[in-house]
């Protein structure tokens, strides 16, 4: 089943996009995918991760992640398509993404997208790295300059301006 809208979202190319996308469902498992066009995923759930690219993402009940999508393509209009995973009637939606100098219409159906395969789904869960350990060890650093920094404002110098 695939609900017929008339959304459309502009692009020019060669430009880069950040897209936020979440799951405000509450019950289905959502993939979401662009026609000919790479999802490169900077953040889940306000944590960045090493950057990883995608040809579509699975977005579970309560998640957000920012994609970065890059108008590289040709200049046409293509699908934006999310439809439902793990359900037996897959519900698919669309809209367009089109390019600011387009030469034509949205054609052939949608990108297809994976139904009821769990492993592609774990897969996918698996592979994204979080940048916890890098930025622990900056926060550290950043406190380690800051505190010596501190301490040498407040020695009792006479030509501090503290004192």
């Amino acid at each position: 089943m695939r609900e017929v809208n008339n959304v459309c979202y502009g692009a020019h190319a060669g430009k880069t996009y950040r897209l936020r996308i979440s799951n405000v469902g509450l019950e289905n498992s959502l993939n979401f995918r662009i026609q000919n066009h790479k999802l490169k995923l900077v953040e889940v759930e306000g944590t960045h991760t090493v950057q990883t690219t995608y040809s579509s993402l699975d977005v579970h009940v309560g998640q957000s992640y920012s994609v970065l999508v890059t108008a590289d393509q040709p200049a046409h209009d293509y699908y934006i398509v999310v439809s439902s995973r793990f359900t037996s009637t897959v519900l698919t939606s669309t809209a367009i993404l089109r390019y600011s100098n387009s030469a034509g219409p949205v054609s052939g159906p949608p990108p297809g997208g994976p139904t009821t395969q769990i492993d592609w789904s774990l897969n996918q869960a698996r592979s994204i790295r979080y940048l916890f350990f890098f930025l622990t060890k900056f926060v550290t650093f950043a406190y380690a300059c800051a505190r010596i920094k501190l301490r040498w404002l407040f020695q009792d110098e006479p030509d501090s301006k503290w004192t």
